[in-house]
């Protein structure tokens, strides 16, 4: 054994899986190394306890605690965990391998820019909402534990003193006596970043963590500690005594509402913090935007101005400042948000957008079927002339609407376009071409539609159809301006399918980006004007909810201000749809609580029935040895796991997961998010993708002997398909399944018999048979088809439309016979979550969305 006064360094060895190639830099809860993971070929930052801690059983069961914590937060601002454990008596965590420096570094004793405070600080406290919500208290947030990325991006590092404010009932007894170390009556953590209530052993709570992010932020404003001392006596009775040296007395650079904001963190008492890290966030963004758009001019300049004119001008300059409060003050207040709302529906009846009126009556979608309503409420009737179809736009006269059919060999939400009279008739179809989107043009002679990335126009008859611009992104919505000049487009920007507003001449020229100043995080969409013009407006989530947002021009005399988006709904529901109102003063919104809940099909009255007292789940899936089921959480996507029951449920993911399937032993989960496929320990851990870079990797399904996964691209009509991918997990090699090109959404039966698959041009089911290793087909559809999943005996297949000919049906294997179990009247189920789960008992399920959609009257006070 090697002596404590002489630590041993790994360099060259090989821990687990890793091969330890250089030292980092070492700290209070370990050492650092680069390392190579053998298996994945990828460096990585492997820590490591330095020997002496081996024998502290305090230090090294504070490790594991941060292992178990950090693995468990799954944040773009979390150092990302890849794996925990112990290697011939030596635990180790590897981790993320960042590129930078950390915050102590980067502050060096000298104060930051507030723009570089306000982005690093709302990126921290969106890591810190995280931790939070998983019920972990960082307890030791400071400088050094806060790390700059090549790029910019901060992320949050060291969990090793955290705290669970929990303990869970089957917690083991490790993880029990690892909670212990953070009870309060200890002090654990840095001292000059420490609460009050930290620093004197009291019980803490996410505050804390707010305490000490305002210690940080002092010291990135003024490059001093915001409190200092030879010992945590001291330095608690610093704190106590009263507040640190103010801010701008140190740097008159730092604008007046920073120096509040973080005042306000560092109140002694938590009553009188931020009461989460998210209503931190908020503040920090809004003085982002205030910076970004300064609201007045710098009043010590326009001293100096006014000191150095005669007395005859400053005179003059008096007389124009008084003239032009005068002004002010006779000029009409913009726009106080959010604005006064009243509720005009109150049934149960399920309503979603688009939401349409022609000033007599509103227009939108109820039971999955266009409807109109009058615009002050009442009875709900179906509009005929579109039956079957979706709802896309009104003419301004009101008169006749286009309507949208899917097309079942589309895979990207495109269909074909019908206009068609609102007063009854039948509709015709528009142009051969397919979209996504369409609006009339003001005087309804004339329409433009959305086909992928490319904008056409045409005459409402289908003549003259010509395409007006294109862009690689996908155009999500579009709208006319009252003038016929502009388009407003919301285009999807990333792989997240964030959007963003452009606007462009009507000739397809002058396109530009919608200058909002937000973080690109927030997803912007349905911008369109008001009939008169004066109002601009659209959706966004740029605070939680989706809520409606109004572009709003200073007032003539603040010429230097730029627009500004200013929320005219209370952010307490998700607004789904909103239309303005022929008045120039109210808009009509439609708005929902986001809620599900999963039905099960009872085969004797052949009705849908509420799962385990409806839980909120999109789907379920069983395990092999059916004794529990993983299932995604209804609106997160957080993965769980439970037991059939529901009882003992445990959160795998704090991030958005589908298509779960279990792997054969039952050991491990994989999923997708719609880009990526990860793998997953079935208790937990940190997801890890499975195949390295590229973007729509969906529909994981397990081969027979758990060896292999199979997996598609999602085919998109721009893009050369592909065929169904195999994935081999010892080597991580990945192949392609011989002839399956075209092929996608592949699924194993459980019994290892057959794989299905979705083909296009037509529209059909393939069947493979292990045995012959033949595909043929099996189901041709003639509508839009719908998720589906197996019988537990493979005997059958389970898919539920949701379009035309609605309810839920069973396809047998491998006859191919289609028969309709049953209608699902009473399911308010939608394309993009309706997956199909599949009891212990060989019931169907799926999630009804409960939140009742209301729609609601909003008035402008001018």
């Amino acid at each position: 054994m090697e002596s404590i006064e002489s630590p041993r360094e790994f360099v060259g060895e090989v821990i687990g899986s890793y091969r330890v190639l250089s030292k980092l830099g070492s700290g209070g809860m370990g050492t650092v190394y680069r390392a190579q993971d053998t298996r994945l070929e990828r460096p990585v930052a492997l820590k490591l306890l330095p020997d002496a801690s081996l024998f502290d059983k305090d230090t090294l069961l504070r490790f594991r605690n941060e292992a178990r914590a950090s693995s468990s937060l799954n944040h773009p601002n979390i150092c990302t965990v890849y794996e925990a454990g112990e290697d011939h008596g030596i635990p180790f965590i590897a981790m993320e391998l960042l590129d930078g420096q950390t915050l102590a570094q980067k502050i060096d004793s000298h104060s930051l820019p507030a723009d570089d405070i306000l982005r690093i600080g709302s990126e921290v406290c969106d890591a810190l909402q995280c931790a939070h919500e998983k019920g972990i208290i960082h307890r030791d947030l400071k400088p050094s534990n806060i790390f700059i990325i090549t790029r910019g991006d901060a992320k949050l590092l060291d969990f090793g003193v955290s705290k669970r404010l929990k303990v869970e009932a089957a917690a083991t007894h490790a993880s029990a006596v690892a909670t212990t170390l953070t009870m309060h009556g200890q002090v654990l953590g840095t001292a000059p970043y420490m609460s009050p209530e930290q620093l004197q052993g009291k019980p803490v709570d996410g505050r804390s963590d707010i305490f000490s992010l305002g210690a940080v932020f002092y010291e990135m404003a003024t490059g001093l500690q915001a409190h200092r001392g030879e010992s945590t006596a001291t330095i608690l009775a610093e704190i106590l005594r009263g507040e640190p040296r103010p801010i701008r007395q140190l740097n008159p650079e730092i604008p007046a509402e920073l120096q509040r904001v973080i005042r306000k963190c560092l109140e002694k008492d938590p009553a009188d913090r931020y009461q989460s890290a998210k209503e931190l966030a908020i503040d920090l963004r809004r003085l982002q935007r205030d910076l970004r758009n300064p609201i007045e001019p710098d009043r010590a300049s326009l001293a100096a101005v006014l000191r150095s004119r005669t007395a005859i001008v400053t005179g003059a300059v008096a007389l124009s400042l008084i003239a032009l409060a005068l002004a002010v003050w006779l000029t009409p207040p913009s726009v106080s948000a959010p604005l006064d709302s009243h509720q005009i529906t109150f049934s149960a009846v399920p309503k979603q957008g688009p939401l349409f009126t022609d000033g007599s009556r509103l227009y939108f979608q109820a039971r999955n079927q266009p409807s109109e309503m009058s615009i002050g409420g009442g009875m709900i009737a179906p509009l005929t002339a579109l039956r079957g179809m979706y709802l896309m736009d009104l003419s301004r006269d009101g008169s006749r609407v286009i309507g949208w059919k899917a097309d079942p060999n589309d895979n990207v939400g495109r269909g074909s376009m019908w206009i068609a009279p609102v007063l009854g008739g039948m509709p015709s179809r528009f142009t051969d071409h397919l979209a996504q989107a369409a609006g009339f043009s003001p005087d309804g002679q004339s329409i433009v539609f959305a086909d992928m990335g490319s904008l056409y126009s045409g005459g409402a008859d289908g003549s003259g159809v010509k395409k007006v611009w294109s862009t690689k992104e996908f155009i999500q919505d579009l709208a006319v301006s009252p003038a016929d000049k502009q388009f407003s487009l919301s285009l999807s920007r990333d792989e997240q399918h964030r959007s963003r507003l452009w606007r462009l001449s009507a000739d397809g020229t002058n396109a530009r980006v919608l200058p909002l100043g937000w973080p690109d995080k927030t997803k912007e969409s349905a911008g369109q004007w008001t009939p008169d013009g004066r109002h601009f407006i659209f959706l966004s989530d740029r605070e939680g909810p989706t809520n409606v947002y109004e572009l709003v021009s200073p007032p003539w005399y603040a010429f230097w201000r730029k627009p500004a988006p200013v929320r005219l709904t209370g952010s307490q529901i998700d607004i789904q749809a909103f239309a303005p109102a022929h008045e120039a003063n109210t808009l009509f919104v439609l708005g929902r609580m986001d809620q599900g809940l999963m039905q099960v099909f009872d085969p004797h009255t052949r009705k849908f029935v509420p799962y385990l007292d409806g839980l909120a789940a999109r789907d379920f899936v069983i395990s092999p040895d059916g004794q529990s089921m993983i299932y995604a959480e209804y609106p997160s996507g957080h993965l769980w796991r439970s037991k059939l029951d529901g009882t003992d449920a445990v959160e795998l993911t704090s991030s958005y997961a589908a298509m779960e399937q279990w792997s054969p032993d039952g050991k491990s989960v994989v999923y997708s998010d719609w880009h990526r496929i990860y793998l997953l320990s079935a208790d937990g851990g940190a997801p890890q993708p499975l195949v390295p870079g590229g973007d729509n990797q969906v529909s994981p399904t397990w081969t027979p002997d758990g060896k292999s996964i199979a997996f598609n691209l999602y085919p998109l009509p721009n893009v050369a398909p592909s065929a169904i991918q195999l994935v081999d997990l010892a080597s991580r090699n990945i192949s392609e399944m011989p002839d399956t090109l075209g092929f996608y959404f592949p699924s194993w039966s459980p019994d290892g018999k057959y794989m299905v698959a979705v083909a296009l041009n037509p529209a059909r089911m393939m069947l493979y048979s292990a045995e012959t290793k033949t595909w043929r087909e099996l189901k041709r559809f003639d509508v839009l088809w719908g998720y589906f999943t197996w019988a537990r005996d493979s005997k059958a297949l389970y898919m539920a439309l949701v379009d035309d000919q609605r309810g839920m049906y069973r396809l047998t294997v491998p006859e191919g016979k289609w028969e309709r179990m049953g209608g699902m009247e009473r399911i308010d189920a939608r394309d993009l979550d309706s997956f199909v789960s599949m009891t212990a008992d060989g019931e169907p399920a799926i999630m009804s969305h409960t939140g009742i959609a209301q729609i609601y009257t909003l008035h402008w006070k001018h």
